[in-house]
């Protein structure tokens, strides 16, 4: 299974990832936008393959957003089980990847990956686990402006995956208590001035080149 989707609506400005013995757990923040609005809160893409497993599949995103010279503002976390153990990368915007124990990615990774270096080791159990990639996805939260409230978390196992969605809502959104649109006219205005422009219309001629 391969789970990823280009798109100029869908936001997640967190993302985390965390290698542990036999399965990999990835988390992230949850925000789909539309025209500057949240869309869909519980919205997922999985795109089914019917076949294995593989870390090709790494090459095959790399390659893919390598040609648009990171005009594709995707930054990826992809993670799974295949024959050899599991995987866990971080794949940037302009197609360069890294394989580590534990990634993040986003404009709240910084704060993330705080959390990580402070207190990840390599034998940590699932339990203990979810709770260190809850709180590094937190902290990204919480440290930066962009980001909502909701985590998923998913653990991959060989042959099977676990959505836990929503794992916690970190940042719980407040209530307005009054209504805050003000009718024209409610400010004043003290004066007015408007200053013409004088604009000269240039007509510009396009010649094509000869390429015989």
């Amino acid at each position: 299974m391969v789970c990823w989707q280009f798109s100029d609506t869908y936001t997640v400005t967190v993302l985390t990832g965390l290698e542990i013995k036999s399965r990999v757990l990835k988390v992230r923040h949850r925000n789909e936008t539309k025209c500057g609005c949240v869309g869909d809160q519980n919205h997922r893409n999985t795109h089914i393959t019917g076949k294995p497993p593989s870390i090709f599949a790494v090459l095959c995103v790399c390659v893919c957003i390598f040609r648009y010279q990171g005009y594709i503002g995707a930054a990826l976390v992809l993670g799974g089980v295949d024959c050899n153990g599991p995987h866990l990368y971080s794949i940037y915007p302009h197609g360069s990847t890294d394989k580590l124990p534990y990634v993040t990615m986003g404009s709240g990774s910084l704060a993330a990956m705080a959390v990580f270096e402070d207190r990840y080791k390599p034998d940590l159990e699932e339990e203990e686990a979810k709770r260190l990639v809850r709180d590094a996805i937190a902290a990204g939260i919480f440290n930066d402006l962009g980001s909502g409230s909701n985590i998923d978390l998913t653990v991959i196992t060989k042959g099977n995956v676990d959505y836990i969605r929503p794992h916690d809502e970190a940042n719980k959104k407040g209530v307005r208590t009054g209504d805050y649109k003000y009718k024209r006219g409610t400010t004043a205005v003290l004066s007015k001035c408007v200053t013409p422009l004088d604009l000269e219309v240039v007509e510009e001629s396009i010649q094509t080149m000869d390429t015989s």
